[in-house]
């Protein structure tokens, strides 16, 4: 190596050319992402594990202004539209799953159904988009995002290796790995299942009432219980509570305290122990 080549190309550090499996997707607000008016900015927010590196912080998509949260996150909704707008990065991220590399997550669900994405893997690269006439405005021309350049499989089995849908009678059971096996004939639904909006209550395990729960008087108690049922691990349900704004050490030190807690005695651990006595039959 020429002792001037060290001068030159340096790489900007940020996670880059990697492989990943997207673990948990919710639409959400993150505290730094505003726009340029100061407002928050509806994000699809994609937590996952690469076998390159570390995750430390979650992959971001941008929806666009008028987007807002719906379910605790699995959905967003707009007032006038129910399409994303192509050249938003969300609409760069769908052109290029669907369009680019053929991928029929169409399937799956809705754009506007954040779940669906669990489970599928891309190997992701950055790239600059550009976006043509927004220096006349005042705007940067491109900017530099982590995008996914290959489909490399769906750990639930819903898409082949080729991202082609398989469907209910030729569904497969992939294993993390990404190895393909075919299944047997099942009774699945053809697309992704709604799930009702889940009960905002929390009682001792082992305690039916005669009647329905009151709600909590405390409206952020049961969002935080709600993500804990609807969560299948404590790791995910504390890095999806700690995004909430209003979560914070000087309003809520205890219930933020609850939140951290890990073991048998926290916030998860009890909402989905009393969970699993709901659901024993009488």
């Amino acid at each position: 190596m020429s002792p001037k080549a060290t001068w030159h190309d340096l790489p900007s550090g940020l996670n880059d050319n990697f492989e990943m499996e997207i673990t948990h997707s919710i639409f959400g607000t993150m505290e730094n992402y505003n726009d340029n008016s100061g407002n928050r900015v509806m994000l699809l927010i994609w937590d996952y594990e690469s076998p390159d590196h570390e995750a430390e912080f979650p992959i971001i998509w941008p929806c666009g202004s008028g987007w807002e949260m719906r379910e605790q996150g699995r959905t967003t909704e707009h007032p006038k539209r129910d399409k994303f707008i192509k050249a938003s990065i969300i609409g760069r991220l769908i052109t290029r799953v669907v369009d680019d590399l053929k991928v029929e997550i169409d399937e799956l669900g809705e754009t506007w159904e954040s779940d669906l994405w669990v489970g599928l893997k891309f190997f992701m690269k950055r790239e600059k988009l550009a976006y043509p006439g927004a220096e006349q405005r005042g705007l940067r021309s491109e900017i530099e995002r982590l995008m996914p350049t290959n489909f490399l499989g769906d750990t639930k089995g819903r898409l082949d290796r080729a991202g082609r849908y398989l469907p209910a009678t030729g569904r497969v059971t992939a294993p993390v790995t990404g190895r393909v096996t075919t299944s047997a004939p099942a009774a699945a639904p053809a697309t992704a299942p709604t799930r009702a909006p889940r009960a905002s209550s929390r009682r001792p395990a082992g305690v039916v009432p005669e009647q329905p729960p009151a709600p909590s008087a405390d409206p952020l108690l049961d969002r935080l219980v709600n993500l804990a049922k609807s969560l299948d691990s404590h790791d995910m349900f504390m890095k999806t509570a700690l995004r909430l704004p209003e979560l914070t050490d000087d309003d809520h030190g205890a219930l933020l305290s609850e939140v951290l807690d890990a073991g048998p005695g926290g916030l998860w651990a009890t909402t989905r122990a009393a969970q699993a006595e709901d659901d024993l039959p009488l």
